[in-house]
């Protein structure tokens, strides 16, 4: 009896020894299929474009008004609403009633120049015919009077003729001042005209602008000269190219912020009306062939750039569709280190986890600063540094990087890391590696925030294999 005690006694120890092996097996086993993955990206080469955004409306190039440079009477109107001009056509004549009297005063001059002459001819030959000394006196006395006579009318005669050169002809002809469509005339043969009175309008369709409003903080990067691309409201999915030919010299205050208008030549306006809305990307900066990352890739701290790279010792688990995000990481070594409590620790190590900093402004709007970055700030008013090299999960370290030009999308890596190494995507779902789209990136910089740059983050050009 005491023999089979004994014998259950083992077999029932062994049944427990394999349950619970089977049980920790199984327990390991889901807990590694359950393990948070790790969305990764690679660093790869490409071009970045950095461009600066405002919106604004088609406008045409130019226009003007139809005007006379002097009071009159028309007395041919040479063109109609509708025509089509060049810049110096004659579109309006005067009748030149002030030219018959200006041509009727020159010739009675020409004749009282040569009465007095006459005269003075008269008085020179009394002067030889004189018989005594005082005859001659008063003949010499008479023929200085007329040659002054003379002198003075001839002088009356030149002013007269140089009012009525050619060139004043100009007075009696209304010309265009640009190349354009007469949208407007008011104007017909006898009427009674002011000088400077509008009589019309010419408008210049062929060469369109849009004036894009673009704020403060980004004005100083515009030039002339800029490439621009166009996003127009009403041609969804068309992109226009453009050429800045004009910013303006004072802005416009709303709100506490200045605005200025900058002129883009429209390159192509085949499809294209005045007023309709529109939105400008300037390029103002383009590198090619740098080294490219994701900006959430990295995380802007105090003025400093950090990513997580793969440890070498430890895979990574890129699995399409989990969703869970990485956890937070131990606080008790650093409480233990700096003697803070743990909810300082806890919120300096979510600063370190890597956000990457969201654009600050866009066009002329101030949405604040990010959680990530009031964190940051705090830490530098407290005078705590980061580290250059901080543990995350046992899967990578964190390493600080020299960042160039970025856009809303991906940033340049000036040094720090080469092109191919893994990099952790932090606080991201997990969808296995982050690819590159094709294209040239596009945007602002996100080195010392700025503003969004082309419409909608868009793509162009190619990246390089």
């Amino acid at each position: 009896m005491k023999r089979k005690t004994i014998m259950w006694t083992a077999v029932i120890g062994v049944v427990l020894v394999a349950a619970a092996a089977y049980g920790f097996r199984w327990l390991a086993e889901d807990e590694a299929a359950t393990a948070p993955s790790v969305a990764t990206t690679e660093v790869r080469r490409g071009d970045l474009a950095v461009s600066v955004s405002g919106t604004g409306s088609i406008r045409p190039s130019d226009q003007t008004n139809i005007k006379s440079g002097k009071d009159g009477t028309i007395a041919e109107v040479l063109v109609l609403e509708g025509s089509k001009v060049s810049k110096g056509e004659i579109l309006i004549t005067l009748e030149r009633e002030e030219a018959v009297d200006a041509s009727r005063q020159i010739r009675s001059k020409e004749l009282q120049i040569e009465q007095l002459e006459l005269e003075l001819t008269e008085l020179q030959n009394r002067f030889k015919s004189a018989a005594d000394e005082s005859e001659r006196d008063n003949a010499r006395l008479g023929i200085a009077k007329q040659q002054l006579n003379i002198e003075i009318a001839r002088e009356e005669l030149a002013e007269l003729l140089e009012d009525d050169e050619p060139g004043n002809e100009e007075d009696y002809v209304i010309r265009a001042d640009i190349d354009g469509m007469v949208t407007e005339l008011d104007a017909a043969a006898g009427d009674q005209i002011k000088a400077g009175a509008a009589l019309g309008a010419i408008v210049n369709y062929d060469i369109l602008h849009m004036v894009a409003s673009i704020d403060e903080l980004d004005i100083t990067k515009i030039a002339i000269g800029q490439e621009a691309d166009l996003y127009v409201e009403a041609l969804p999915g068309e992109e226009i190219g453009g050429r800045v030919v004009d910013i303006a010299r004072e802005g416009v205050a709303q709100n506490g912020v200045a605005s200025y208008d900058v002129t883009i030549e429209v390159l192509d306006n085949n499809q294209l009306k005045p007023g309709m809305s529109a939105e400008a990307a300037i390029q103002v900066e383009k590198k090619e062939n740098i080294l490219l990352l994701p900006v959430d890739a990295v995380a802007s701290i105090g003025g400093s750039y950090f990513v997580t790279v793969m440890r070498e010792t430890v895979g990574v688990v890129a699995q399409s569709g989990n969703k869970d995000r990485m956890e937070e990481p131990s606080t008790d070594r650093e409480e233990a280190d700096d003697g803070t409590d743990g909810s300082e620790s806890s919120g300096q190590d979510a600063a370190l986890r890597g956000e990457a900093a969201p654009p600050m402004r866009s066009e002329g709007s101030n949405d604040g600063e990010s959680s990530l970055a009031q964190r940051a700030n705090r830490f530098a008013a407290e005078g705590r540094g980061l580290p250059a090299a901080t543990p995350d999960h046992g899967t990578g370290h964190r390493i600080q990087i020299e960042a160039g030009i970025a856009n809303e999308d991906y940033i340049e890596i000036v040094s720090g890391l080469s092109e191919g190494d893994t990099v952790i995507l932090p606080n991201a779902p997990v969808s296995g590696q982050h690819a590159f789209p094709s294209g040239t990136m596009s945007g602002e910089r996100f080195p010392g925030g700025g503003s969004v740059g082309a419409r909608g983050g868009g793509v162009f050009g190619g990246v390089r294999p």
